[in-house]
C-alpha cells in the first residue's frame, strides 16, 4: 500500500481557485480581475420597510457562505464537546492556550521590529490562522492523524477568530465598509453550537456538498484576487514583521497546546510530534490578515504592500511546511501499521 497522502477533490478545487484569482489580479495587467471582481460586486438593494439590504455575489458568499462553513465547523467541534475529544470541558485548554500564544508571539516579534507609528498598527497581521485553508490542508495531508488533531486545529483555529474579532473592533471599529467577514464566521459557530445533536448529521449531509464544491471555491478565488507588489517592499520592517509569521505561530500553538495539555484529559493529549505537525498549519493566515493590513495601512500604499507581500509569502511557506508535516505522519502511520 502506497504512504503518499493524496489531495482530495474538494482542497484541489481551492487550489486551484486560488491560483486562479491570483492569476486574474495579476496577468494582463489586472484586467481580468476587474472584471471579475466587477461580477462578484455587482447587485441590487432589496428593501423591506427601512431596512436596505445589498444582494450580490460577494455578500452572499462572504457572509450567507462562510457563516454556512462556520456553521458546519460549529457542529463539528459541538460533537466533540459531547463525546468527543473535546469532552470534558477541561481538553479546551489545548486550543485556547495555543490560540493565545499563537496570536501574541508573532505579535511581539512584529512589534519588536515595528516599534514605531504608523507601522507598529500592523501588529495583527501575522496573528491569524485562516481555518479554511488550513483545514483544506489538513484534509489532504492528515488524514492518518488521530481525531483529535483534526478538533485541536478546528478549535484553537475558531479561538483565534475571536480574538481577532475584538481586535479589530477595538482598533478599527468593526472594519465598517471593508467587507469585514469574521463575524458571520462566529455567528456561524455560535448557531452551530445550539443545534440540538440529534439534528448534526442531517445538517451536514444538506451543507457540506455546496459549501465544499460552490462556497469556498468562490470565497478562495475572490479573497485571492490581489495585485501583489514588487520585491523591493522586501527591505521595510513591516514585511519581515509579517513573514515570519510561519516560525512564531508554529512556536506559540506548539508551546500553547504543549501547556494546556499539562491540565487536559486523554481525549486531548497529542504526541509532540503530531502536536508540532498540526501547529506548522497555525501561519496559513489569509483573508483577516489581508482585511487587518488594508485597515492598518489605510492610506498608505508602501505599508500595504509590504503586509501583502508578506502574508503571501508566509501562507504559502506555512502551506508547504503543514503539508510536508502532516505527510511524514502519514508515512509513519502507515509503516506503523504495515
Amino acid at each position: 500500500m502506497s504512504s503518499k497522502p493524496r489531495i482530495g477533490l474538494a482542497p484541489a478545487l481551492l487550489l486551484i481557485s486560488v491560483a486562479a484569482g491570483l492569476a486574474s489580479a495579476n496577468l494582463a495587467g489586472g484586467a481580468v480581475g476587474e472584471a471579475v471582481r466587477g461580477l462578484y460586486e455587482a447587485g441590487t438593494t432589496l428593501r423591506i420597510g427601512s431596512i436596505a439590504l445589498n444582494i450580490s455575489l460577494q455578500s452572499a458568499v462572504f457572509n450567507l457562505g462562510i457563516a454556512a462553513f462556520f456553521y458546519l465547523v460549529g457542529l463539528e467541534l459541538k460533537r466533540e464537546l459531547i463525546d468527543g475529544s473535546l469532552s470534558p470541558i477541561k481538553n479546551l485548554w489545548p486550543p485556547l492556550f495555543a490560540a493565545i500564544l499563537g496570536v501574541a508571539l508573532p505579535a511581539a516579534w512584529y512589534l519588536l521590529l515595528n516599534p514605531q507609528s504608523p507601522q507598529m498598527l500592523g501588529w495583527a497581521i501575522p496573528t491569524a490562522t485562516d481555518v479554511t485553508f488550513a483545514l483544506a490542508v489538513f484534509v489532504s495531508f492528515g488524514s492518518k492523524l488521530p481525531p483529535a488533531a483534526r478538533t485541536f486545529l478546528l478549535a484553537f483555529a475558531v479561538i483565534d477568530d475571536v480574538i481577532a474579532v475584538i481586535v479589530i473592533t477595538l482598533m478599527f471599529h468593526g472594519g465598517s465598509g471593508h467587507g469585514l467577514v469574521v463575524p458571520p464566521a462566529l455567528l456561524g459557530v455560535l448557531l452551530g453550537l445550539v443545534l440540538p445533536v440529534r439534528s448534526i448529521r442531517m445538517v451536514e449531509r444538506k451543507l457540506n456538498a455546496v459549501v465544499s464544491w460552490i462556497v469556498l471555491p468562490l470565497f478562495a478565488f475572490y479573497s485571492a484576487m490581489v495585485a501583489l507588489p514588487g520585491y523591493e517592499v522586501a527591505t521595510s520592517p513591516v514585511f519581515w514583521g509579517v513573514v515570519a509569521r510561519p516560525i512564531w505561530k508554529l512556536a506559540g500553538v506548539f508551546l500553547g497546546g504543549w501547556l494546556g495539555m499539562r491540565f487536559s484529559g486523554a481525549g486531548m493529549r497529542l504526541s509532540k510530534a503530531n502536536l508540532l505537525r498540526v501547529s506548522a498549519l497555525g501561519g496559513i493566515g489569509f483573508t483577516v490578515s489581508l482585511l487587518v493590513t488594508q485597515l492598518a495601512f489605510e492610506g498608505r500604499p508602501d505599508l500595504q504592500a509590504a503586509g501583502i507581500l508578506a502574508t503571501f509569502v508566509a501562507a504559502v511557506i506555512s502551506a508547504i511546511v503543514g503539508a510536508a508535516a502532516l505527510a511524514s505522519g502519514h508515512r509513519a502511520e502507515t509503516a506503523d501499521s504495515a
